[in-house]
Formats: structure tokens, sequence, C-alpha cells
């Protein structure tokens, strides 16, 4: 990109005629291959999973969690009415990564639940492993990783026929319920602005990012309540 610049600038002086960059230069074109979770096959999966599993679901679609928030969400971030979280990816580079959500009902509900899911543990989203082994990248025996929500995700979705019938590369992943669950908010009515806040974000492209590939988003227009008549009799009609 930088030798693309200098040339550019040498065809301005007049010292080349063409960029040689150019045609080396890779297209910026392209089409995402995994497709959107739909509302019907994350019920398929949601209905298929351990409890576990469907407590990470849930966080991932009411809190729009990524699967790094999901595994490190704990009992002991809820305080002052409300489920604090740190957006790992840019915590080190924006201050929008820190967000404190209101205690909703359905969130208040699912903590409620998630503290009735034995064994006791100090993580929202927990289990009783079939070996207790010490890991160093695990606070706590109960607490499960990224890539165990991930193949768990994997391994229910295979059993959806809607999925089983795409290709592989278009399969979704769990990250796409973060991506649905941004959705549906703005389904409900809730402000891009607002559910930009919940994404950590900290600009309202990316947020777009995650609301576009579902559906057609109609833009909202005001009517006129002008009619006809009165608008040809406006002054320099």
């Amino acid at each position: 990109a930088v030798l693309s610049q200098v040339c550019q600038f040498a065809q301005t002086k007049g010292w080349i005629e063409a960029n040689p960059v150019n045609p080396t230069r890779a297209s910026n074109a392209y089409e995402k291959q995994r497709k959107r979770l739909t509302p019907e096959q994350f019920r398929a999966i949601y209905d298929k999973a351990p409890t576990w599993m469907q407590i990470a679901m849930e966080l991932a679609l009411l809190c729009l969690f990524g699967r790094a928030e999901v595994v490190n969400a704990r009992f002991d971030d809820v305080r002052d009415g409300r489920l604090h979280y740190i957006r790992q990816k840019t915590k080190e580079r924006s201050k929008t990564a820190y967000v404190a959500i209101e205690l909703t009902p359905p969130i208040e509900d699912l903590i409620k639940r998630a503290r009735q899911l034995p064994p006791m543990s100090p993580f929202i989203v927990h289990h009783h492993p079939a070996r207790i082994v010490k890991s160093a990248s695990k606070e706590h025996w109960t607490q499960l990783s990224g890539d165990q929500i991930s193949r768990e995700f994997a391994r229910l979705r295979a059993m959806v026929p809607s999925i089983q019938r795409q290709a592989e590369s278009a399969r979704p992943s769990f990250h796409e319920i973060r991506s649905l669950g941004s959705r549906l908010h703005a389904l409900s009515g809730s402000d891009i602005a607002d559910i930009q806040v919940l994404m950590g974000h900290a600009d309202s492209d990316m947020t777009e990012v995650y609301l576009d590939g579902h559906d057609i988003r109609w833009q909202q227009a005001k009517g006129t309540r002008l009619g006809m008549a009165d608008l040809l009799s406006k002054p320099g009609a």
C-alpha cells in the first residue's frame, strides 16, 4: 500500500506513466462465506444443548457476549444492579470495551438458573468435567474454555438439518449468536446506539456489520403531512 502511494506521487510528477503496483494488489472485494444463524436454528440447537450450554447461548443472545466474555463471566461481576463485562478484543485500545449491563428480569432469571446449576462455581457458565485437571489457562476447575464452547456448538449444530445441508465453511459458529442477538434487539425496538454500547463497539460501523446479513433492513422514512396541492404551492416550486 505504501509503495502504491509512492508510485501515485511519482505519476503526479510525471516520473512514471503507470502505477506498476496496481496489477499486483489484491482485490478488496470480500464475500462472507459463513451464514447467519436464524432464530429457528438457534432454537433447534438450544433444545438439544445441555443446561450449561443453554446458559452460554442465552448470555450470547441476551447480553451479546462473544465467546471470551461468555467463558469469563463471573457471578461477582454482578454488582450495583448491573452485570459488568470487559470486551476482551478491544480492552487494550478502547474504553467502550468496559460495559455495565442493567439487570433486567430476563438477565436476573438467567443468572439465578446458572447459580442453581451444580457444581458450585464462581463462573456463570460452568460444568462438572468428566475428569478434573488443573490448567494454567483456567481459574477454576469448573470453568470452560472457548474451544470447549465452540466444539460443543459444532456438535449440536450438526444435528440441525438446515445446517447439515450447508457447506462446512458456511455453517454458523457460536459467534453468530452475538450477531443474531443484535438483530433481534433491533427488531424489538432497541436503538442502534444502545446495541453498540451493549456490544462494546467503539463505532457504529462495526455494529452495522453484525446487524447486516440477516434479512432486508427497511429504512424507516417519515411520511409527508402535505398533499400534492400543498407541495406545489410552495414558493419556488
